[in-house]
């Protein structure tokens, strides 16, 4: 994985739960957030780290995250096309946008 993050769909099941392998792989492919097991996929600090590097990460994020409004300003200030996977409501909320460098 330290080569292509997409690598972890071949890992173990057990190296897939590890948190440790988890993070240092999305944080260089946040892509590979799919690959994560559930649990992993659903934490937070993980799930903020899988934003960084891409914005594939968001595409695994439970929608209930995605329109978190403080979630979503800090996923567009990685980059404002993270706002493609922000749900519509947030898309509306002037703050976020603005994060996105939209300047509603």
């Amino acid at each position: 994985v330290q080569q292509s993050g997409l690598a972890l769909q071949f890992a173990s099941v057990a190296l897939r739960a590890d948190w440790g392998v988890v993070l240092s792989t999305v944080l260089q492919d946040g892509g590979a957030l799919e690959f994560a097991s559930e649990a992993l996929q659903a934490g937070p600090e993980i799930q903020m780290a899988a934003w960084g590097p891409d914005f594939y990460g968001l595409d695994f994020a439970p929608v209930e995250l995605r329109a978190d409004p403080a979630a979503a300003l800090a996923a567009v200030q990685h980059g404002g096309l993270a706002l493609e996977f922000v749900p519509g409501a947030r898309r509306e909320d002037r703050c976020v946008v603005r994060g996105a460098g939209g300047g509603a």
